[in-house]
């Protein structure tokens, strides 16, 4: 559990995999939250168009102040205005205690205005009073105007954020879990598989069980394994030659060990290294005795007889040459 939940392939997977779902989710929730914002002061103008059309079926459309202040309520609003081709047809009002803070204009919208200003709601602190003006849901030909206070939107949209939030933890949860199992039987348990073969092999070549096991993988994670595998075959052929080579070379030894030992001597001696010193360098460093002897020339035995008389030299003095003669006379 230690190993799994610690620094490991599978704790970074599983890391990675929450935030990136979170970070998704932040992503749908901005909009989303902007959108939420638009639709409750479209309910606002729907709620206030229907409070107008109630104002048709009193009698006289003459509405008391008990009666105003019910369907201002039913609304949420402080006043209620209703335009038809730019004329003022309905009017519901009370006194406002506060003056209007700002102006929304639901007929001219942007996607990162919405935005921006539903992230500014969220982090208003007072209660402002604000003017909201847009075409009717009941009927796109009807201008509705409303003056209401913005404390309910925020807590209408506090409530959602924290929906969403519940929503997102648990989503994420799921998903990264379900990311993670799958990762964990496609890619992170063979990859441990992979890696403690590798470790056992290191610490003992000599064990099969060391070994990685077959694979029909066709994917690259199987074609590692199977290359692993084969060089684990290798090495280990390798490692058992050299095997029963040195075990050869240690039964010669042992079965004649004074024939090795007088070979070992005559080659010391034929190549002028000492037998105690008998190694390849100062075999390879030194020559055979013949090598060095410098070659012998074998002369002819001279042979004893009259001395033959050497010829003059062409440019001898006429007392040289006259006892030259004397000398071979006598």
């Amino acid at each position: 559990m230690k190993r799994l939940f610690g620094h490991s392939l599978s704790a970074r997977l599983l890391f990675w995999t929450i935030a990136f779902v979170m970070l998704s989710e932040v992503l749908i929730f901005a909009p989303s939250i902007a959108r939420f914002r638009v639709s409750w002061f479209e309910e606002r103008l729907a709620s206030g168009h229907l409070a107008g059309l109630l104002v048709d079926a009193t009698p006289e459309r003459m509405v008391g102040k008990e009666l105003t202040s019910m369907l201002l309520d039913h609304v949420g609003a402080h006043v209620v205005d209703l335009y038809r081709d730019g004329k003022n047809t309905h009017m519901l009002a009370r006194l406002l205690t506060q003056p209007i803070a700002a102006s929304v204009d639901l007929r001219r919208m942007s996607f990162f205005g919405l935005i921006a200003d539903a992230f500014a709601v969220l982090a208003q602190r007072d209660n402002r009073v604000l003017r909201v003006i847009g075409p009717s849901p009941k009927d796109r030909d009807v201008l509705v105007e409303v003056i209401l206070d913005e404390a309910p939107l925020r807590m209408a949209m506090i409530d959602y954020a924290e929906r969403i939030l519940a929503l997102s933890i648990v989503i994420s949860v799921i998903t990264a879990s379900l990311v993670f199992v799958s990762l964990q039987i496609i890619l992170v348990g063979p990859m441990r598989r992979i890696t403690e073969s590798m470790l056992a092999f290191r610490d003992n070549p000599e064990n099969t069980g060391a070994m990685i096991g077959p694979t029909r993988r066709a994917d690259e994670i199987g074609t590692a394994m199977r290359v692993l595998a084969d060089m684990q075959e290798a090495l280990r052929a390798s490692l058992r030659q050299k095997t029963r080579l040195a075990a050869l070379g240690a039964a010669v030894a042992k079965i004649n060990p004074a024939a090795s030992a007088g070979c070992g001597v005559s080659i010391a001696c034929s190549w002028g290294v000492a037998p105690g010193r008998l190694s390849l360098p100062a075999v390879l460093a030194a020559k055979p005795e013949s090598a060095t002897r410098a070659p012998t020339t074998r002369t002819a035995p001279s042979i004893k007889g009259p001395r033959r008389p050497q010829a003059p030299p062409s440019h001898a003095e006429p007392s040289s040459a006259s006892t030259w003669l004397q000398e071979s006379r006598d």
